[in-house]
């Protein structure tokens, strides 16, 4: 806007300001100064936008010497004033119209202006969505108007209103009434639903676009969405209802009629009766009439689907043949085909291969009726083979896709072939060993079954599939095997063998150290053989005899032998192997002869420990000595007291009476061995003896370490310890002494500890030691000893429900058995457990047994036994067990359902369900009224089933069960 070129004194300025109220008189008079262009004022920002009611804040600011500026506002006006920035401000703009302006006076006679675009907004106060002149539902093709109400918005030129379909933008409209203040608009979408609409959800957005200097993003109020429900016709599911419908004779077809529409239609099937079947499904047979049609209607309209019945047949058969077949010669098989087909692949299977196909077409579809045919050579793999013939229908476009495959039931065949004897069960070549009859058996395949009969050069045939040869048998024999086919001869001949083994120029015992010859007789017959000699399960010797050509072989193959101790109750043994030939068997036997067992006598040595040399004996006590001593024959034992008689005992009782110097004599016809024993007195009573030991009793494995101290406070000349393993030599300078052994091999060692007081007479503290054995698993193993076992009591196999059975732990080398205790466990439950009283200290074996009586719970429950030595508070923590392997237990036991009658509405989900556990594994039968075909299988779809009675019948090995179904129609009571 360009003012007037006059300029008007200050004092009417000032006037025209004070008048401001009186909009007549500023327009006016303020008209002087020149164009905005040429204003020299700039504004900050150049635009506004201004929610109605909210704040607004503009600099206008100059660069050039100037008489005042001001701001001139219906609303914040500022008075004129020389600064170079004054600022327009409103705290809450009210006036949709507003428009302000900066001036400013400058060069003493000129005045300019520069005016602020305002833009004042205001978003709607609601804006809705609906239909015009309708209610409820719409129909499917129909056009129906939307109608969008947007209320109190401002100003209407920057407006969009928006049409949402989902998420989709499909229209939008806008304004152009450049009004500033708020007005209420509508704005409408014409739409035309199809089915896909049902459901859509319309919105209807209004936007207010308002420039780069409005809110980023603009400010936009939105619809509740308006949902909407399109009725229409049904369309029938022609996927799933073919126009032409093939059904095998004997095999009923359901066929399906499902239809899209709102309200969902109802499904009903014409049959050419004047009673339609309300249903989906249809059970069409070889009796359904042709020409079927499934009718979809509701509300909006109706569909039909006309459907026609082809009626499928197809046979496989031998021509011109009946019974069995004959290997190698040929036979024609046929398959007759009657089925409605423009075309019409006829393949033929072997098992699941397929061997030929045939194709039949026809320039029309009509009933066809062709047979296929396929010639066979069979042979004896194919005795008891399978062929069917399937045809596949080509029933044009309107036929499903893939085209239906009809299965004719399998044609099995029997072939009768002649025998082949077995040969590597019948070798051409046997051995047998005198002494030693051999059982060979003559085996062959044939159909019919062959008879077997063996020629042993005798008249009379033997009939039986094994012979007993034996070195009387002639040599050459015949298996023959016959049926009504042919024959097979196997010829065999019979090689009479013999090996022993004996002592050169010698009977009786070997005395040890001297030189023997044994010797191994060889008579077979082979091509090479090679003699081995063996010292119970060690090879020590071979010996190789080689001959070119395959005759009866007589050898002698020796071994020199100087046996000592050890070699007492040895066995020798030679083996022969023999080489036969490429006809012999692989790989090639070996002969070995009974075992030559060898008796040593040798003279005796007495146990350097039993007795010691010198032998410890305290006043007021007897102690008993033992000699033992190793010898064969068993030495007799004798003890010599410096007298005239001796005395015939292993053992000998000794008191402080006995003379000083003894021996022990251990004598056989091979030797003597004299043991020299000194027996020396002690003084007094164990129970004054002042010493101590630690621990005062020992507890240790066999086989284990032991170490135990003892000690004395009071002045002593010596200090020691005796036993049998572990002595410890008297020491006059200790206070305390160790009694050790690294590996304790002794069961019933009696230590004692003995002090020579310098005040009083030699005395003793005697240790009591337990010895035990048992094997301990560790615990990082996963190997179960083999020391304790557990097993059923005369196993029979599968446990019966109901029944006692015995089950047996065998615990073995265990000591000592007093601390024994046998837990039994029935998976991780301690079900029972024995102790023993027994006091034998050395080992032995127990048995413990346990009674049960399973049900079927118990089936699969592992059951093991735990033997555990409680030695006391000396023992080792925590006592040493050893636990068993688990024993499984497999208990058989008959069906049982949870009820025995079950009533079950038809119903898509829903199945006649008769699966029982039971062990072994039940199986099913079914028995209806209803039912045409046996079921063998536990479940049944009930919308299968017409309504009425179905009887289960669950059946293993220990019995059965009875379960009844009672299926009712829906709605049924």
């Amino acid at each position: 806007m360009k003012k007037q070129s006059f300029f008007l004194p200050k004092s009417c300025r000032i006037l025209c300001l004070r008048l401001f109220g009186f909009g007549f008189l500023y327009f006016s008079l303020v008209t002087a100064g020149t164009h905005a262009a040429e204003c020299p004022l700039q504004l900050s920002p150049q635009r506004v936008v201004v929610e109605y009611g909210g704040s607004v804040s503009v600099n206008c600011n100059t660069s050039v010497p100037h008489d005042g500026m001001g701001w001139e506002a219906n609303e914040g006006a500022v008075s004129m004033r020389r600064d170079n920035l004054i600022t327009w401000r409103v705290s809450e703009l009210r006036e949709w119209d507003i428009k302000p302006f900066c001036y400013m006076n400058y060069n003493a006679s000129y005045q300019c202006q520069l005016e602020l675009q305002v833009t004042v907004y205001k978003t709607p106060d609601s804006v809705s969505i609906s239909t015009v002149t309708h209610n409820g539902p719409m129909m499917e093709g129909n056009q129906y108007e939307l109608q969008c109400d947007v209320l109190n918005v401002a100003p209407v030129q920057y407006l969009t209103v928006k049409w949402y379909k989902g998420q989709t933008l499909v229209d939008q409209t806008t304004f152009t009434d450049t009004i500033k203040t708020p007005v209420n608009e509508t704005a409408t979408l014409m739409i035309r639903p199809n089915r896909s609409d049902d459901g859509v959800q319309y919105r209807c957005e209004a936007e207010l676009e308002l420039g780069e200097e409005g809110p980023q993003p603009p400010p936009k109020v939105t619809s509740d969405p308006l949902s909407i429900t399109v009725h229409y016709k049904p369309i029938i599911n022609e996927t799933k209802l073919p126009s032409l419908v093939s059904v095998s004779r004997g095999y009923p077809v359901v066929i399906v009629c499902e239809a899209e529409g709102n309200p969902k239609p109802t499904i009903s099937w014409n049959i050419s009766t004047n009673n339609p079947v309300y249903s989906e499904t249809l059970t069409i047979t070889d009796s359904t009439p042709e020409d079927l049609s499934c009718i979809a209607s509701n509300s909006v309209g109706s569909t039909i689907r006309h459907v026609k019945v082809s009626v499928q047949d197809i046979s496989t058969r031998v021509g011109d043949h009946n019974g069995p077949m004959i290997e190698g010669q040929q036979y024609k098989l046929q398959c007759d085909v009657h089925i409605v087909a423009k075309s019409v692949v006829v393949r033929w299977y072997k098992g699941q291969t397929l061997v030929n196909q045939t194709n039949f077409n026809d320039t029309i579809k009509t009933p066809v009726n062709e047979t296929a045919t396929l010639m066979i050579r069979p042979d004896r793999s194919d005795d008891g083979v399978q062929y069917r013939c399937e045809a596949e229908l080509e029933l044009g476009e309107e036929g499903p896709q893939p085209p239906p495959k009809v299965t004719s039931d399998p044609l099995s065949i029997t072939v009768h072939y002649k025998p082949i004897i077995n040969e590597t069960k019948l070798p051409s070549l046997v051995s047998v060993f005198r002494g030693y009859p051999v059982v060979i058996v003559c085996e062959a395949e044939g159909n019919p079954e062959p008879t077997i009969s063996w020629n042993i050069s005798t008249n009379n045939p033997v009939y039986s599939e094994t012979l007993t040869i034996t070195d009387s048998t002639p040599e050459d024999l015949s298996c023959i095997a016959s049926n009504s086919v042919g024959s097979t001869i196997r010829h065999v001949k019979v090689s009479v063998q013999d090996i022993s083994i004996r002592v050169g120029d010698h009977n009786g015992p070997m005395i040890e150290g001297q030189q023997y010859k044994l010797q191994c007789d060889v008579h077979i017959v082979a091509k090479s053989v090679v003699v081995r000699w063996y010292k119970g399960q060690t090879l020590v010797n071979q010996t190789t005899f080689n001959d070119t050509i395959k005759t009866p072989v007589n050898k002698t193959a020796t071994l020199m032998i100087r046996p000592d101790r050890s070699d007492d109750g040895v066995q020798y043994r030679c083996e022969a192997e023999l080489e036969l030939g490429e006809e012999g068997p692989r790989p090639p036997p070996k002969v070995t002869t009974d075992p030559l067992n060898i008796t040593v006598h040798y003279k005796p040595i007495i146990n350097e420990t039993k007795p010691l040399s010198k032998v410890p004996v305290f006043r007021g006590y007897e102690m008993v000595l033992v000699c033992e001593a190793e010898g064969n024959p068993k030495p007799t034992i004798s003890w010599n007291l410096g007298t005239n008689n001796l005395v015939y005992s292993e053992t000998l009782n000794i008191t402080d009476s006995t003379p000083e110097d003894l021996s022990c004599i251990a004598n056989n016809y091979v030797g003597t061995d004299i043991r020299h024993v000194k027996v020396v007195l002690k003084g007094t009573h164990a129970a004054e003896c002042p010493v101590q030991l630690n621990p005062q009793r020992a507890v240790v494995r066999y086989g284990g370490s032991v170490s135990v101290s003892c000690s004395t406070s009071v002045p002593h000349e010596g200090m020691g310890w005796e036993a049998s393993e572990g002595a410890v030599s008297m020491n006059s300078s200790v206070n305390l002494i160790t009694w050790r052994v690294s590996e304790l091999t002794e069961w019933d060692i009696k230590p004692f500890c003995y002090l020579n007081p310098k005040n009083g007479d030699q005395c003793l503290s005697n240790l009591p030691v337990t010895v035990y054995n048992i094997r301990v698993c560790k615990s990082s193993s996963t190997e179960t000893p083999d020391s304790v076992s557990i097993s059923t009591v005369n196993p029979i196999g599968p446990m019966k429900e109901g029944n006692q059975y015995e089950l047996q732990c065998d615990v073995l080398n265990v000591a000592p058995v007093q601390y024994l205790t046998v837990k039994w466990y029935k998976g991780q439950t301690l079900v029972n457990q024995t102790n023993f009283t027994d006091t034998t200290i050395t080992p032995v074996n127990e048995t413990v047994t346990l009674m049960i009586r399973p049900d079927r719970s118990d089936d699969g429950v592992q059951y093991r036994c735990e033997a555990e030595l409680e030695l006391g508070e000396e023992g080792p923590r925590p006592p040493p067990k050893v636990t068993s392997k688990p024993l499984s237990v497999e208990v058989h036991y008959k069906p049982k359902h949870s009820n025995s009658t079950e009533t079950i509405n038809i119903s898509d989900e829903v199945t006649l369900n008769c699966t029982v556990k039971a062990n072994p594994a039940p199986t099913y039968t079914w028995d209806s009224e209803h039912l045409k075909e046996k079921i063998t299988s536990p479940v049944l779809p009930s919308s299968t089933l017409s309504p009425g009675n179905y009887t289960c019948i669950a059946t293993n090995s220990q019995g059965r069960d009875i379960k009844v179904f009672v299926v009712r129609s829906t709605g049924q009571f």
